[in-house]
């Protein structure tokens, strides 16, 4: 009776050790292997980043080395962009390219251009850009020089001659004339047009 108890005890203890080693086997197994697994996709996301960061260096470098390569020519298009800080508009020009920069690369326009900024440089266009103080409404005024009605910059606190025209002071009203020797404010290149039009009819 006493043997078989005992061996009952002995047969029950072993078969919960070998359990308890079997599971504690297994767990360990199942984290092992979920650190490898997890490790392994820790390299490969790494991989991927890097040739990644690898490919994006490559195409910013085959963008800058095509851009040095492109050169101008008879069809390529010059645009002006000319940004206005003072209400933040920024008015755009187009020209036909001017034939002594026919030929020419990026580095070449930049050294030409050194005021302004190179936006965008292929075979199809140029884009330049320049920053200016001020708005974009640019404000003159009208007075005699040398018996001519002259067109002067309005910048405040100075004035800067723009052109002396064909019209004769003389020539005008005599009220015109009071006015132009005070000076005539004139906001736009609309408004300027149409006043030296005036004069000229």
């Amino acid at each position: 009776m006493f043997d078989k108890k005992v061996v009952f005890l002995l047969s029950a203890a072993l078969i919960v050790t070998t359990g308890l080693t079997s599971g504690y086997y297994f767990y360990n197994r199942e984290i092992n292997f979920d650190r490898k697994k997890l490790i392994l996709q820790n390299n490969i996301a790494e991989n991927i980043k890097g040739s990644t960061d690898k490919m994006t260096v490559k195409s910013e470098d085959e963008k800058i080395k095509q851009e040095h390569d492109e050169k101008t020519n008879e069809n390529t298009k010059m645009i002006y962009e000319y940004y206005y800080k003072g209400d933040g508009i920024t008015k755009i020009e187009e020209e036909p390219l001017p034939p002594a920069l026919i030929n020419k690369n990026r580095e070449i326009i930049e050294n030409m251009f050194d005021e302004w900024s190179v936006i965008t440089f292929n075979t199809d266009e140029i884009v330049l850009r320049k920053d200016i103080e001020g708005t974009s409404v640019i404000n003159y005024i009208l007075k005699e020089k040398d018996g001519f009605v002259a067109v002067f910059y309005d910048k405040g606190n100075e004035e800067e001659l723009l052109e002396t025209t064909d019209t004769p002071v003389a020539s005008l009203p005599q009220e015109e004339q009071e006015l132009l020797k005070e000076g005539i404010y004139i906001t736009g290149n609309n408004n300027l047009l149409k006043i030296l039009q005036d004069y000229e009819s």
